[in-house]
This record gives structure tokens, sequence and C-alpha cells, in this order.
């Protein structure tokens, strides 16, 4: 499990805001847990 910082997260939702992929794709490209985007994306 990776842990990033909250500087590392909102870098993580910017970079999928302005991709041209869904947040399905996106966390499947960054491996990242689907749920735990949307956690992270709520929090800012």
């Amino acid at each position: 499990m990776t842990r990033r910082s909250p500087q590392a997260w909102q870098q993580l939702i910017d970079a999928q805001e302005t991709s041209y992929m869904t947040i399905a794709q996106f966390c499947h490209a960054h491996n990242i847990n689907q749920p735990t985007f949307y956690l992270q994306r709520k929090k800012r």
C-alpha cells in the first residue's frame, strides 16, 4: 500500500481532472483504489 501526502493526492486529483480518462481508467492506470480516490477527492 502506497501512502500519499495530501499534496500528492491533490496533484493526482488535478491530473485526473485534466486528463481525458474516466476516474475508473485513471485509477487503473495509476494503481489507485477507486473508493480511496473518491474519498480523497471529497476531502479536498
